[in-house]
């Protein structure tokens, strides 16, 4: 029998903490209503400053704030553009709209003439950010390689890597960057103009959700300045939800499904290692032609390229983008979807679970009642309040992470991106590509409208993915239809009957792998198999 404790209060003792943890200045204990200063805000270290006018390379065009002009390497050979390499960086690909995605449903981006929206709900990812770990992986790892050599005096580098003689490492770790508050801003700027309206006839604050981790938190604070004005605290609430071991959070619900962390079910390394091994060969071995001192190997070469964006957003340029080509840039983009469907997505087997309590908090708004249950990971002293959770708001819009909304998609059933992906073989036609699905600053959006046609009266709903509609179809509960409106009931009629039941919550984020169930690689569809049940 599977024991299970909803962890549904603000304070939170778990079945496998070591400690109590007080949590008495947080939203929703505090004295004061929607503190903002929480803490929580996970690891935080500020990058140097960049002085730009004395290092621009290929001279700067003043258009964008960072220089993303670079080309793949061999770009005329390849007949490569700059989106051959921008918009193959995966998770760390900076915001464009899902064009690429549903070509086919580009001529419905425009709302039916007999509709009228009526409400809509947001999940936002934050903007660009420095990387996680610091010198102990990533770029950070490669430049202290590179630091030591140059202090010791033995690096020898010639060539495409001449820069590193004078190369310094100054980006700082996990917060916001510049360029990240300024794709928060304008996305703010860009949903007043999509929907500021909502809003005119409500007479109180709405109210916005943010995670306290300060990538998150400064997201949803640009964003509230972008939407708003200098004024946005005077205009809105922003509601924080601590993001915390043993904590539960709707946008933070790894910490409330203890198997969220357990090696057994992480499948991104043991795909993306495979491909790896296939891809990073070859410019492995082109690069060591310029580097005698160092012994490269894949892990080197796969942080030199994550060194492209990560110091591009850092410091605004990086001589690491154009090291590699057109094909090693889309084989980067493979190895980012492996590394996200493992980790986050169908392939993952608590996905899921991971997905479902936002899936569970969007149908209680969508049909504007009380969240009933059953708990996941929603802090239900903030769910039962009137003044944190409204029922009757225009617009709703909350702050994540980029693995939360993967997992949210899987909950949705967004089959679009279900295809299985092959670890050693990568199919050019997938739909599925990390940089156009969940890049910086991506965001989800469902379009309620009043639709009246012929005296017929009838309210649809629809998603946009990125600013592109998304095919709702039979596999959301909806009518198969050209413009992938779906009626609202049939929508929440369907999430409320399956989502829940689908996700297995229970037993995928507190079942015992052998005991209760036996996997031993990847799933099919984001969560525990019923023939892998013991």
């Amino acid at each position: 029998m599977l024991a299970y404790v909803a962890l549904a209060i603000t304070m939170v003792k778990s079945i496998i903490a070591k400690h109590d943890q007080s949590y008495a200045n947080v939203t929703g204990t505090s004295a004061t209503t929607f503190p903002t200063d929480i803490g929580f805000g996970g690891e935080q270290v500020s990058g140097g400053a960049p002085f730009n006018a004395m290092v621009d390379y290929i001279g700067s065009d003043h258009e964008d704030v960072v220089e993303m002009r670079w080309l793949p390497k061999n770009e005329a050979q390849d007949n490569a553009t700059w989106q051959d390499l921008w918009f193959n960086l995966g998770e760390f690909a900076p915001y464009h709209p899902a064009k690429q995605l549903f070509p086919e449903m580009l001529k419905y981006s425009s709302v039916p003439k007999h509709c009228n929206i009526k409400q809509v709900h947001v999940i936002h990812r934050h903007g660009a950010k420095y990387p996680d770990k610091g010198h102990k992986s990533g770029p950070g790892n490669f430049a202290k390689k590179i630091r030591e050599q140059r202090e010791n005096g033995s690096l020898d580098v010639s060539g495409d890597l001449s820069f590193l003689q004078h190369w310094e490492y100054k980006l700082g770790q996990k917060i916001l960057t510049h360029q990240g508050s300024e794709e928060m801003f304008k996305s703010g700027v860009k949903h007043y103009y999509d929907y500021a309206q909502l809003l005119e006839k409500y007479n109180k604050k709405p109210v916005f959700r943010t995670s306290s981790h300060s990538r998150v938190l400064d997201s949803a604070r640009y964003f509230g300045l972008g939407f708003f004005g200098w004024d946005a605290s005077e205009r809105y609430h922003l509601e924080v939800l601590t993001e915390e071991d043993y904590q539960n959070n709707t946008l933070a619900p790894k910490n409330a499904c203890r198997n969220a962390d357990n090696d057994d079910f992480m499948f991104d390394n043991y795909l993306s290692s495979q491909w790896q091994n296939i891809y990073l060969e070859a410019p492995r071995k082109r690069l060591q032609n310029n580097i005698r001192s160092l012994t490269l190997t894949n892990t080197d070469v796969y942080n030199m390229m994550t060194a492209c964006p990560y110091l591009t957003s850092g410091i605004g340029f990086s001589q690491f983008c154009n090291l590699f080509t057109k094909e090693e840039w889309e084989n980067f983009e493979y190895d980012q979807d492996l590394q996200t469907v493992g980790k986050h997505g169908f392939q993952n087997p608590t996905a899921r679970a991971q997905g479902i309590p936002y899936v569970q908090d969007l149908v209680s708004r969508l049909q504007k009642r009380k969240f009933q249950g059953p708990v996941t990971a929603q802090n239900m002293t903030l769910e039962q309040s009137g003044t944190y959770t409204p029922l009757d708001q225009p617009l709703y819009i909350d702050f994540s992470h980029h693995s939360v909304i993967s997992g949210i998609m899987t909950a949705l059933n967004l089959t679009q991106f279900k295809e299985r992906m092959d670890p050693k073989n990568p199919d050019p036609h997938r739909k599925y590509r990390t940089s156009h699905v969940t890049p910086l600053a991506m965001r989800m959006a469902w379009e309620v409208m009043d639709c009246s046609d012929q005296g017929n009266s009838e309210t649809f709903v629809r998603l946009k993915l990125n600013d592109v509609v998304y095919p709702l179809d039979e596999s959301n509960g909806c009518e198969k239809r050209k413009d992938g409106l779906c009626k609202l009931e049939s929508y929440t009629e369907f999430l409320d009957k399956h989502a829940y039941k689908a996700s297995k919550f229970d037993l995928a984020c507190f079942g015992r792998n052998g005991t209760d169930f036996n996997i031993t690689g990847p799933v099919t569809d984001g969560t525990v198999p019923d023939d892998a049940i013991l």
